[in-house]
């Protein structure tokens, strides 16, 4: 399992309402004994995870000491295929023994996955007092779900304003598949028309960034008030749209 710092595509937003308590065993790293955990101090606040193909990757914001509990040793992550189902029986290597795993990072990507099979994950604080053992909260990890997908895809664009000379980042999913990202243009809105592209190209499976530029096309961006994001890949492959995605400042 590779684990990557990041954050991309949103999948499944979490689901407010199904809150889930359990208990794991495991053996907590630096204290070298195997531990009983309920839910420690806070539950990390999980963003929306984001998917590619036959991949989960989830990220949250780090979870700060306490008074009581002043050592956070990390994080676990536990994984089902069934609400409320995490740490079931799982191919053991999905996702560590026993489908759980330990983390010091504040993201984890789940890998090996079946592409259109949903997922419902648990992360969990692991705190320790001040006297070694480990702490317990009042508050239970958030579930949240995710299915993997195959398919290409654009999210969005950031920022969603410039002109000429600004640099952008797209997200999405499977940038990498079909040969890789083909061309990048923005597009007089309802057509294939083009009015300017993406240079300094550079992408990964989830992000594309690039400065925008006019090169020579016969059409100006600046005559409309906001464009389409075009996105081919290799060979023509695939393609996505992203329609009126950028409004033009100049």
């Amino acid at each position: 399992m590779d684990e990557t710092q990041g954050s991309n595509r949103a999948a499944t937003s979490p689901k407010p309402a199904h809150r889930v308590r359990r208990l794991f065993v495991f053996c907590v790293a630096g204290l070298g004994v195997a531990a009983l955990l309920a839910a420690c101090t806070d539950a990390p606040n999980v963003s929306a995870p984001t998917v590619g193909d036959g991949y989960v990757l989830l990220s949250w914001a780090p979870v700060g000491p306490s008074d009581s509990c002043p050592t956070i040793d990390g994080y676990t992550v536990t994984m089902g295929t069934s609400p409320g189902g995490e740490g079931g029986p799982l191919n053991p290597t999905t996702l560590g023994d026993g489908n759980v795993i330990t983390t010091t990072g504040t993201s984890y990507q789940v890998n090996g996955l079946t592409d259109g099979t949903t997922y419902y994950f648990l992360v969990d604080t692991v705190a320790v007092q001040s006297s070694g053992q480990l702490c317990s909260d009042d508050s239970s990890p958030l579930e949240v779900s995710a299915t993997p997908t195959s398919a290409v895809g654009l999210n969005s664009i950031s920022p969603t304003t410039g002109d000429y000379g600004t640099s952008v980042t797209i997200s999405g999913q499977n940038f990498t598949s079909n040969g890789g990202i083909g061309s990048v243009t923005f597009d007089q809105p309802g057509t294939q028309n083009v009015c300017a592209d993406l240079v300094h190209l550079n992408f990964t499976d989830t992000q594309i960034t690039g400065t925008i530029a006019h090169e020579s096309f016969p059409l100006d961006c600046s005559d409309f008030d906001s464009v389409d994001l075009h996105v081919i890949w290799q060979n023509d492959a695939a393609s996505a749209f992203l329609p009126n995605a950028f409004a033009w400042s100049d």
